[in-house]
């Protein structure tokens, strides 16, 4: 899995990350330490860019729901 993070200028600043690859119970948590990463920077828009990501496990679920809940 490749995790990409990116900031947008605007209004309201936005971190995007970017997830490629597989998203599943080797890889969830890197996703979930980027997101902390972000989240304890001060960002409080987070946008995650699922367009590349070729397959999600329950585990990879489960990373999604813990990074909504950090928002």
């Amino acid at each position: 899995m490749e995790i990409k993070i990116l900031q947008e200028q605007g209004r309201n600043d936005i971190s995007v990350i970017c997830v490629a690859g597989h998203l599943d119970g080797q890889s969830y948590q890197d996703l979930i330490s980027a997101a902390s990463k972000v989240v304890e920077s001060g960002v409080k828009n987070i946008l995650l860019d699922l367009s590349e990501l070729t397959y999600i496990s329950s585990a990879g679920l489960v990373s999604l729901h813990t990074v909504a809940l950090m928002t």
